[in-house]
């Protein structure tokens, strides 16, 4: 789990609840996976990014604005169920995405992707002591957004592509008709 929400966790709920918080972030993680998959075969594979996006924006905004009370909580964990969820589409979509973009060198794709994964949490281990909580949130906010709209970009190049690359074949299917006529 993230940096952030473990602060909220230690703090308002106690560091003896920690682990039982992270249970449930890792339940609604490995259970959100297989069904964010089974989402993309129907909707595609941008709805359900979209879908993540919004749970993890509101999710940072709740964490914003809340005041953490060791009484409420069910709240914590419905906190770390969103977080897990949305979590998992952005593990499982991005692991896809990079061997769909990648296609013979999907060894060095997921190897970069979990190097940069590795690299974002060993930054947020690292600055934690020197950060709020709130700070730390804004910031992944950012780069929450700042990554979805590098996201959306590679979407709208590879729809470009798909789209060139059917025309084309349209026209050869097109240029065979005429030259069997």
């Amino acid at each position: 789990m993230k940096l952030p929400f473990q602060a909220f966790v230690g703090c308002a709920y106690g560091i003896n609840n920690i682990g039982y918080v992270l249970i449930c972030f890792g339940v609604f993680n490995a259970l959100a996976a297989p069904l964010a998959g089974g989402l993309v075969k129907i909707t595609g594979r941008y709805p359900v990014m979209v879908t993540a996006l919004i749970l993890h924006t509101c999710l940072l905004s709740a964490l914003l604005t809340w005041r953490p009370d060791p009484g409420q909580w069910l709240v914590f964990y419905l906190l770390a169920a969103v977080w897990g969820t949305a979590d998992a589409v952005w593990l499982v979509q991005v692991n896809a995405l990079s061997g769909i973009l990648f296609p013979g060198h999907e060894e060095a794709a997921y190897s970069n992707f979990r190097l940069w994964e590795a690299t974002g949490s060993v930054i947020a281990y690292a600055t934690a002591p020197y950060m709020c909580a709130r700070l730390r949130i804004y910031i992944l906010l950012g780069i929450l957004l700042a990554g979805f709209a590098g996201y959306t970009t590679i979407e709208l190049m590879e729809y470009k592509v798909k789209k060139a690359h059917y025309r084309e074949r349209d026209f050869e299917l097109v240029d065979k008709v005429i030259e069997n006529n």
